[in-house]
């Protein structure tokens, strides 16, 4: 079983000395491409893991 997130859509405010990050991003004519829920689980880590380094 996956581990519980605690942010859906309104993350909690972790603020610290390496600042805050907030990703919006937008497609042409607003295509989706992360149409599936592994498709989105897939984004989040790789931004996060992007985040970290």
């Amino acid at each position: 079983m996956p581990p519980i997130k605690d942010w859906p859509h309104a993350p909690i405010h972790r603020i610290g000395s390496d600042g805050i990050y907030m990703v919006i991003g937008a497609t042409l004519h607003k295509d989706y491409f992360f149409t599936t829920s592994e498709k989105l689980s897939l984004l989040e880590r790789e931004l996060l893991s992007l985040a970290k380094q």
